[in-house]
């Protein structure tokens, strides 16, 4: 857990440093990972149906102030982009400096003026919102600061309200609350996976019905087009760019908020050999062995791993 993993190291720096005579005892990596956390808006909200209270909601989040004092800085990298992890050696030829660039700071002043603009400034007649969430120690306290922060800048009262991750799913599909929390890893490596949950054609036609994969309810025909262009395409830097051109338009016309990506604390026996991570924690043993290194050996792979 985030919490103790300061306290696992504490005494231990020794271990994992090089020496003149041997090598490190153990080996630290943070792994980035295909995973990302962020909430999502009821699109059939009347209030989330105007793009500028969206974008409000999101520069009013200083997502510094939860990597910092709620992760423990214990994450791949805060939520500056969209909702596809920035691991470019897993997804090559992905346009994230494109995204970034349209992806949301915090700007308490712009949030203001944005909010002022669909109508309601300082929060006036917008009433509360209920911010669902699955209940663990990281999530409840992300809640609480996300409710505290669009308080001090918004002036709107947020009523965080927690339950299992199964009824979160489950009001989730059907529109039970206003603003959820969502965590999606990849199933395999493409941006697909994650922009599919705001495709439109995954909406019901009856607000009535359970939404289960587009739980936003999200509509953008710009978003669908680019979509279905990356789908058929038959070279994966069109592929790519396609997929790319879906998430800018997706933040343009934002139906999330995001918090930040995950990164694996790891920790290994340094002799253990070929035990490469991945973006998708996919493990394979097939050729992992145990070995102990020379300080030679050691510090030549090294050398060639930095490479």
């Amino acid at each position: 857990p985030t919490s103790r993993i300061t306290r696992m190291l504490e005494g231990k720096i020794q271990d994992f440093n090089v020496n003149g005579d041997e090598p490190p005892k153990l080996v630290l990596e943070n792994n980035p990972l295909l995973e990302s956390h962020f909430y999502y808006f009821n699109m059939e909200d009347e209030r989330f149906k105007n793009p500028l209270v969206r974008k409000a909601f999101n520069y009013a989040i200083n997502k510094d102030i939860i990597g910092r004092e709620i992760l423990r800085n214990q994450y791949y990298e805060m939520g500056k982009y969209g909702i596809i992890p920035p691991v470019q050696n897993a997804l090559r030829g992905y346009d994230f400096k494109g995204v970034e660039q349209v992806g949301y700071s915090y700007n308490p002043e712009l949030a203001q003026k944005l909010l002022a603009e669909a109508g309601y400034p300082g929060g006036e007649g917008f009433g509360s919102v209920n911010l669902r969430y699955s209940i663990n120690d990281i999530h409840s306290a992300v809640a609480d600061e996300f409710s505290k922060q669009i308080y001090r800048v918004l002036g709107i009262n947020v009523n965080i309200d927690g339950s299992s991750f199964e009824q979160l799913n489950e009001d989730g599909a059907i529109g039970n609350g206003d603003i959820f929390r969502m965590g999606w890893g990849a199933d395999y490596p493409s941006p697909e996976s994650f922009l599919m949950n705001f495709y439109g054609d995954f909406v019901p036609d009856s607000p009535d019905l359970p939404s289960p994969m587009n739980k936003s309810r999200y509509n953008n025909f710009l978003f669908d087009e680019f979509i279905d262009r990356a789908i058929v395409s038959e070279k994966l830097s069109e592929q790519m760019s396609n997929f790319s051109k879906a998430e800018i338009e997706l933040l343009k016309d934002p139906p999330i908020i995001p918090l930040w990506y995950s990164g694996d604390i790891q920790i290994t026996q340094s002799y253990i050999r070929d035990l490469h991570f991945n973006a998708l924690n996919y493990f394979d043993f097939r050729k992992v062995y145990m070995k102990p290194w020379t300080i030679e050996e050691y510090k030549e792979n090294y050398n060639l791993a930095k490479k």
